[in-house]
């Protein structure tokens, strides 16, 4: 299994927009990738700080996930701070 981990900054005055958008735009996009398995978004709601965890059944799918990843991020672009970083894992366990 391999995962994506997106972290940004949300504007803190808009935290729960931001969920909804996620749960109602983003995360059926993704949902629908190959190889999706999982997707968690955790917010720190005082500081407006985000992570996605995104899980693929394999590096293949995890790459190929990455597709439309700017068109993601532009559909809820002024809810963000700056431009959130991605990083990519294999699950050791």
């Amino acid at each position: 299994m391999y995962a994506r981990i997106v972290t940004g900054q949300l504007r803190q005055d808009r935290v729960d927009e931001a969920t909804n958008a996620w749960r109602e735009r983003v995360a059926p996009q993704i949902a629908q990738q190959a190889g999706f398995q999982a997707l968690h978004l955790y917010v720190d709601r005082a500081t407006g700080k985000t992570v996605v965890i995104v899980h693929y059944a394999s590096e293949a799918d995890l790459a190929a996930g990455q597709q439309g990843f700017p068109e993601r991020v532009a559909a809820i672009r002024d809810l963000l701070v700056g431009q959130p970083t991605v990083e990519q894992y294999e699950v050791a366990m």
